[in-house]
């Protein structure tokens, strides 16, 4: 009887102490008590913002380190194309012009030194005929040549037609709506400026006999013609 009492008498202390410490080992309560003070987070709502405010600063912090290093490496327009050579503008719309059914089309006239060049494109948009382009000929015939702006005339010194050239004229065959290159060129030109007051290209086509000797002409005539350099 006496052993029972004092087994009661120890055991219960030492269950109350071990309930105790089972209790105390879990984080929540043992926050509460402050036994675990330094090991336990308070998660309260200020807690919360400030950790917000935080992540927000680093977040900004980063994307404006991120958007200065692209905008670093990013060259600028002028500086992407600084020793590079800008391609020019050049005319947007040829020249054209009909006469007799054949259609010039006056595509640049180019000034390099004192040689004056006028490239165009010749089109029989009525039939199949024969086309001569005259540059200077003989006393009887007529000649290219430009006006520049102060009235002085230079005659063309060469034509170059369907892929020959001459110092006086050349007959080229052409096909129904099929254009053929041309070229006059022009010596000793001194401009004032970079525009001519006319391009003047004298040409003739045979009569139906074929015999340019009944030939009849075909005049075409451009005017305020800007020059390239």
């Amino acid at each position: 009887m006496n052993y029972t009492k004092w087994s009661f008498l120890i055991g219960t202390p030492l269950v109350i102490i071990s309930t105790a410490i089972a209790l105390l080992s879990i984080p929540s309560i043992g926050c509460r008590t402050g036994l675990y003070q330094d090991s336990c987070t308070t998660d309260t709502p200020a807690t919360n913002a400030n950790q917000l405010e935080t992540e927000e600063a680093r977040s900004d912090l980063s994307n404006s380190t991120v958007q200065k290093d692209t905008t670093e490496l990013r060259p600028s327009t002028e500086e992407a194309f600084e020793g590079q050579q800008v391609p020019s503008v050049q005319p947007s719309e040829a020249i054209v012009t009909s006469n007799e059914g054949f259609s010039f089309q006056l595509n640049s006239c180019t000034q390099e030194s004192d040689q004056v060049v006028c490239e165009l494109v010749v089109t029989d948009e009525q039939d199949a005929r024969e086309l001569r382009i005259f540059s200077t000929a003989g006393p009887t015939d007529p000649e290219s040549a430009i006006v520049d702006v102060d009235g002085n005339r230079y005659e063309a010194d060469q034509v170059e037609f369907g892929g020959r050239d001459s110092y006086s004229y050349i007959i080229q065959a052409l096909s129904q709506g099929i254009g053929v290159k041309a070229k006059l060129i022009f010596e000793d030109v001194q401009l004032p400026g970079d525009r001519l007051a006319l391009v003047d290209i004298a040409a003739a086509s045979p009569v139906e006999d074929d015999s340019f000797h009944r030939s009849f002409s075909v005049t075409a005539q451009f005017r305020d013609v800007s020059v390239l350099r």
